[in-house]
């Protein structure tokens, strides 16, 4: 799973935007948007230089969201691989591309992908209470609510989507294995 996720030639073509690995050139449009404080509140982390540019050249599952006219960085989505078949997502984008579909636009491929290609059967996202635009977004692309959590001190709402033919797959294996 996580190899398929650390392919730098990954691409995942959406109707606007598309997403590939984030690298080093996103630096900078990252750090432009995310410093913003109404993009900052939502976020689990701490904005600095040396963080984003970790995440864009050493870490894994970090996914730029890419505008096809003019293709900047507007926004990101990083999977963190819990087991084989089970991840965690989380999620941001410029505030100038707010409630324009295109996080559920990007979501929604990405999601596709990972029931397809990477055999995953569980993703979980935590988003914070007051963050209605997320929560939104999640119920669109199926999520369900499991329960509240607490992420890096800040009060938040947890969600599941699960692989229903995964599931049903492997249900029936058991069966019949027993």
């Amino acid at each position: 799973m996580e190899e398929r996720l650390n392919k730098k030639s990954q691409y995942i073509d959406c109707q606007r935007v598309f997403l590939r690995p984030a690298t080093r050139d996103d630096i900078e449009d990252m750090l432009d948007w995310m410093r913003h404080t109404d993009v900052l509140k939502f976020l689990h982390q701490d904005i600095t230089e040396e963080y984003i540019t970790h995440l864009c050249i050493q870490r894994s599952g970090l996914y730029a969201i890419v505008l096809k006219t003019n293709e900047r960085c507007i926004g990101n989505i990083q999977i963190n691989v819990l087991s084989k078949q089970d991840v965690t997502i989380g999620y941001a984008l410029n505030k100038a591309y707010w409630r324009q579909g295109y996080m559920r636009e990007s979501l929604q491929a990405l999601l596709e992908y990972l029931f397809q290609e990477c055999d995953i059967w569980d993703v979980v996202a935590s988003v914070h209470y007051d963050n209605f635009s997320s929560l939104k977004v999640l119920n669109s692309c199926g999520f369900s609510y499991i329960g509240s959590t607490t992420v890096q001190g800040k009060l938040c709402k947890s969600y599941i989507l699960i692989n229903k033919k995964k599931k049903k797959s492997g249900n029936k294996e058991k069966r019949q294995s027993s």
